[in-house]
């Protein structure tokens, strides 16, 4: 080989590590931005609320809709001015929930609460791409169909599909947003109950 063909041979070898270098520069940074977009993806706030502006919940339970109205109390309104966890976060109004389909049930607010609160803040795991037909996750014929009413008027509606085996999420779809996500099992969960469930121990 003589020195030309050497001096040659050298060129293409530091072309070819700088292609190599550069290949793997960008295998890398693809990668991250992969990795970027999952995480924003993940922490992805689909819905966020406040709790004392909720005029209304609704849900299913066994085919029965159980729908919950969220009041400002007659004891606060003459002057009560013990708290629970159904005041709001200025701690200036003690709101009740109502049983609208028999509102001659009291219900137990902080059990109403403790499903409730899951709806403040409701944030995706993960986001399905690709997805098939609905009726692979259980959103044919949702599980459950959250629907929230705001004090002005907005509604958000929730349907949950199956859950997830392996990551034990269940998918969801919000509104007329035709993706869908998976959330934390926390809310679903949340709403597996019957109005007795809700009930104040004097109604039973």
């Amino acid at each position: 080989m003589t020195g030309k063909q050497k001096k040659q041979l050298l060129i293409l070898l530091v072309i070819l590590v700088a292609a190599v270098v550069a290949l793997c520069g960008v295998i890398m940074y693809n990668k991250s931005l992969e990795q970027k977009e999952e995480e924003d993806i993940a922490n992805k706030v689909l819905m966020e609320i406040e709790y004392s502006d909720i005029a209304s919940v609704s849900f299913i339970n066994n085919g029965q809709t159980i729908t919950l109205l969220h009041e400002e109390s007659r004891e606060n309104a003459s002057g009560d001015s013990s708290s629970d966890s159904s005041a709001d976060a200025s701690g200036d109004a003690e709101t009740v929930w109502i049983y609208a389909e028999d509102e001659s049930l009291t219900l137990d607010d902080d059990a109403v609460y403790s499903a409730v609160y899951n709806l403040e803040k409701v944030s995706c795991e993960e986001k399905v791409e690709d997805a098939l037909a609905l009726n692979e996750y259980g959103l044919d014929s949702p599980l459950n169909i959250i629907t929230v009413t705001m004090s002005d008027g907005t509604v958000y509606e929730l349907r949950i599909g199956e859950k997830n085996d392996i990551s034990s999420n269940y998918y969801m779809m919000l509104n007329d947003d035709e993706t869908i996500y998976t959330i934390s099992s926390d809310l679903p969960e949340a709403f597996m109950i019957g109005i007795e469930d809700l009930l104040d121990d004097a109604s039973e």
